[in-house]
């Protein structure tokens, strides 16, 4: 989280994704033919994708800043409660005292791994105190260690795509509550119960605050 001063006594408060390590993409079609090259140079600038030259071999890297509008943010299991506790400690150092906070969040999906459901599902709706944003929360099932972001010099991390895992969503109606998108749930009955059970002290929060749209849905994280 970092605060941005708009005038003397009133900050804006946000938290900085311009600040995490960029996501690599692999872009094979530039080094195919000349016509390849020019289509796959197009989509890249289209996709805001950066072309990074580097040193220790002939082709660049292509890199793409988070996106806080069509990227999810990975919070692993034991980070989760860092995440969730780091505004509230920086709220209360004493540099903020006597400050007006202006709370801004961009942030508008999440991914956690399935074992947060088993353990701290509780903390859930906790998560919607500085990132008001949220439209959809993203249940990553069978997890890999390495999904996580390395620590390394290069400032870049491996690219991941959520895919489907076929088995329907809890998507909020402000009327009527959590529905279960589909009229049947296939698949893993743990899992759908786990998320039927973090549905509880979310929902309370979407209602109080009249939020419209949200969802929960459950992923497979694949390595692009």
């Amino acid at each position: 989280m970092g605060a941005a001063a708009t005038n003397l006594n009133n900050l804006d408060f946000e938290f900085r994704h311009d600040l995490l390590d960029k996501v690599q993409f692999e872009v094979p079609l530039v080094f195919v033919n000349r016509e390849a090259h020019g289509i796959a140079l197009a989509w890249v600038r289209e996709q805001g994708i950066e072309i990074r030259p580097r040193r220790d071999r002939q082709y660049p890297d292509f890199v793409r800043a988070f996106d806080p509008i069509r990227d999810a943010l990975y919070v692993a299991l034991d980070k989760w409660d860092a995440f969730i506790c780091e505004p509230d400690t920086r709220l209360f150092l004493p540099d903020l005292f006597d400050t007006l906070i202006d709370i801004k969040s961009d942030l508008t999906r999440l991914a956690v791994p399935e074992a947060l459901l088993r353990s701290k599902a509780a903390t859930l709706p906790t998560m919607f105190r500085y990132f008001f944003n949220l439209k959809v929360l993203f249940i990553i099932v069978d997890a890999q260690p390495d999904l996580q972001a390395a620590d390394n010099d290069t400032k870049v991390q491996r690219r991941w795509e959520l895919e489907s895992t076929q088995r329907g969503a809890f998507v909020w109606n402000h009327h009527r509550g959590f529905e279960f998108g589909d009229s049947e749930y296939v698949g893993d009955k743990a899992l759908y119960r786990l998320m039927e059970k973090a549905t509880i002290g979310i929902e309370d929060w979407l209602a109080d605050n009249y939020i419209r749209s949200f969802e929960i849905r459950s992923v497979f994280a694949v390595r692009r």
